[in-house]
């Protein structure tokens, strides 16, 4: 379990890292599983489980799952990549566009 961003150990359930690299037995997440979903979602950390035969499968939140997802799409997009590193370049030199204060609600 994490504690204010602390490595805890559960009894008899295991230990799991914050980083989510403690790998749990099926048995262990099946024994605890409201625990183990909900610390998966607040701590927007996904969890790695093994199966008896060596399989292992991830757990995580569906919102985690789409933030990555859309990782995914818009680092294989050449085209929308592109479009950012140019307009990384711009911003580097000072020459992009700049909003006016009230565009920006001040």
């Amino acid at each position: 379990m994490i504690l204010n961003g602390w490595l805890t150990t559960v009894p008899t359930y295991g230990t799991i890292s914050q980083k989510g690299d403690a790998m749990l037995s099926v048995n262990q997440f099946r024994a605890n599983l409201k625990q183990y979903v909900d610390q998966t979602i607040d701590n927007h950390e996904p969890l790695e489980v093994s199966r008896k035969n060596g399989e292992a499968f991830v757990v995580m939140s569906l919102e985690d799952y789409k933030r990555e997802q859309e990782t995914l799409y818009i680092l294989s997009n050449t085209s929308l990549m592109s479009q950012i590193e140019s307009s990384l370049k711009t911003f580097k030199q000072g020459n992009g566009y700049r909003p006016t204060s009230e565009e920006l609600g001040f």
